[in-house]
């Protein structure tokens, strides 16, 4: 920070929480340049612990207990524990489908409909968010979820066509 004639305090808001990813704006950083050279390989240096917030006074400090109040933080490791039974939890973009025998199923209907590889690529990627890969060109009878989704891709797509054209189904 630069000192400025006539100011002797300075009040900093630090809304982001970047001194305590950072450093204090007062505390001595290590600033050096290098000239793109690749340098030494050197024994890593020890970390120094990060800076945290006393939670009863509010003071940043690296070391426990707290320097200012003497409050003694407890380790956390934020593992909490309850009762229940342990289920599969599936995102959209990791659904519980073969995804070999989805990209199978729709080789089948590519073949089927004479439809080029780029089509099964595209809707693999539509269905689950990634390009396949490593995927084995052998063509299998539909399952379910792949005509499930057949079937709502070409109502997805007549109902685009009645809204460009303004007519309702």
């Amino acid at each position: 920070m630069r000192p400025f004639d006539g100011k002797d305090r300075a009040l900093i808001l630090d809304h982001s929480g970047a001194a305590i990813d950072l450093g204090h704006p007062c505390d001595d950083q290590e600033m050096a340049l290098d000239e793109g050279k690749p340098k030494n390989k050197t024994k890593p240096k020890k970390k120094e612990r990060p800076l945290k917030k006393c939670p009863q006074c509010k003071f940043l400090s690296a070391e426990n207990p707290c320097p200012k109040c003497g409050y003694t933080r407890q380790r956390q490791n934020g593992t909490g524990y309850e009762d229940g039974e342990l289920v599969e939890f599936t995102s959209k973009s990791n659904r519980a489908v073969d995804r070999q025998a989805f990209f199978e199923s729709l080789v089948q209907i590519a073949k089927d409909k004479n439809y080029k590889d780029g089509w099964v690529k595209w809707k693999y990627k539509e269905y689950f968010g990634q390009w396949p890969k490593g995927r084995g060109w052998i063509g299998r009878e539909p399952i379910q979820e792949v005509k499930d989704y057949m079937l709502h891709s070409k109502i997805k797509y007549i109902k685009s066509l009645e809204a460009k054209n303004g007519t309702a189904g």
